[in-house]
């Protein structure tokens, strides 16, 4: 299941470097920040969805081939770190820019923006989001599991914002290869996370089946109750109940 994942994942942002470059070599220097902002955003958000997938994967405990649950905590820390380090190159890219001027304050979601406000704030909000799910995952020990796993599902809301950000403030959303990207992530987020929804389930079934057996167990055939036999006769020797009941003697 992982490797299936980062095969289409891998895929997925293969294609998307091609078309980017693609596009920055035919439009000229002049319009590099705009274009390297745009395809910095979009590996953003493919690297932040393989991130949430991996971490959807590792709590459900599914073994890795080659590398167990251990390789697989790198490989999502090392992806996570990834997506933040596109995310400032797209960050710094729009700032840049001056096709649509952007400042700091609208940056960091301090003030709205006269381009798409909304869909602004929501890549803010994601990208605040995504930062304190990385921070409470580097941080895990000191805050305790409970802290650290309440405030690492914060991802799963940044991941949300971000499918919100691209496709209402994002200007290729209408492009065939960007609407692949959104479509499979999509599905492949939602399917992992129900797939984990029913595989909690199945314990919890199993547990409840065994809790009700045990308050009520079932007697199967008649109590072995002792019979203390006759003296004087040849089975005077205690004996069940049901083996010698109807024996006549001798």
């Amino acid at each position: 299941m992982r490797s299936l994942i980062l095969l289409v994942a891998g895929a997925a942002l293969v294609a998307l470097a091609i078309a980017g470059l693609r596009q920055l070599f035919a439009q000229g220097p002049e319009s590099f920040s705009w274009y390297a902002a745009r395809s910095a955003g979009l590996v953003s958000y493919v690297l932040l969805s393989l991130t949430v997938l991996l971490g959807l994967a590792a709590s459900m405990r599914v073994p890795s081939p080659g590398s167990g649950r251990a390789g697989t905590t790198i490989i999502h820390r090392g992806v996570s770190t990834l997506a933040l380090v596109f995310l400032g190159l797209h960050i710094a890219a729009l700032l840049a820019d001056k096709y649509v001027p952007f400042n700091v304050a609208t940056v960091l979601g301090l003030e709205l923006s006269d381009y798409r406000p909304l869909a602004v704030l929501a890549g803010s909000a994601a990208m605040w989001l995504t930062i304190l799910s990385v921070i409470a995952f580097a941080w895990r020990r000191a805050l305790g599991p409970t802290r650290w796993r309440w405030l690492h599902r914060s991802g799963y809301v940044a991941w949300a914002l971000a499918v919100t950000h691209g496709i209402t403030a994002g200007v290729d959303t209408g492009a065939d290869i960007v609407l692949a990207i959104y479509a499979l992530s999509v599905a492949a987020v939602a399917g992992l996370f129900v797939f984990r929804l029913l595989r909690q389930q199945r314990p919890q079934r199993t547990t409840t089946r065994a809790h009700r057996a045990r308050e009520h167990p079932r007697h199967h055939g008649t109590p072995r109750t002792v019979d203390p036999g006759f003296p004087g006769t040849p089975w005077s020797t205690p004996r069940l109940i049901g083996r010698r009941q109807g024996a006549s003697p001798g």
